[in-house]
């Protein structure tokens, strides 16, 4: 369990959380796990170890009225929270907003692909190290190809799905076929 930061005093205002529009400033801390009424959700999530590493610091440096790591996460929360509702309510989540959605999934796919294709490539030397072994070299060899190509197989129908299954069958044909 992380260590508790000695509490500061804070106004009453700055442990009710809420995200209303009239009552809500960029100045306030907003830690509080609960509602008036006692009401809370649980959430669970995982973050990358650079920003744990600044939340760590944030909350080591006992400038702010956290408690725990939890308070922290739950003030950011519920800072980026009301400045999405602004922005949603403003209509700026717009068309433009929807293509660079649009164009960060395709960059993410493309990214995919690379990385199946360095798999590949990856794949082509452990082929490759698997036929040294003369006795039973090529049946291990084709283990592999089979559990990589069983994997292509299972991905959506689509022009990926055709390359990877061709360049497999062009490449490892001769191993899967005896």
């Amino acid at each position: 369990m992380p260590p508790k930061a000695p509490v500061k005093e804070a106004d009453a205002k700055s442990w009710e959380t809420s995200v209303d529009s009239t009552t809500y400033s960029i100045d306030e801390f907003y830690p509080r796990a609960s509602d008036k009424r006692g009401h809370s959700a649980q959430l669970n999530l995982r973050i990358q170890p650079e920003l744990m590493a600044v939340v760590e610091e944030i909350f080591q440096s006992k400038k702010f009225p956290y408690r725990t790591y939890g308070d922290v996460m739950r003030d950011a929360l519920v800072h980026r929270i009301a400045y999405l509702r602004v922005v949603l309510q403003s209509g700026k989540v717009d068309e433009a907003f929807a293509r660079i959605l649009v164009i960060q999934q395709i960059l993410e796919e493309e990214e995919l692909d690379k990385d199946f294709r360095d798999k590949l490539q990856r794949l082509d030397a452990i082929v490759n190290d698997r036929m040294q072994d003369p006795i039973s070299g090529k049946f291990e060899a084709a283990k592999v190809i089979k559990r990589v190509l069983a994997n292509v197989e299972a991905m959506p129908q689509g022009y990926t799905r055709q390359l990877y299954e061709k360049k497999i069958h062009r490449d490892y044909g001769h191993i899967l076929e005896e």
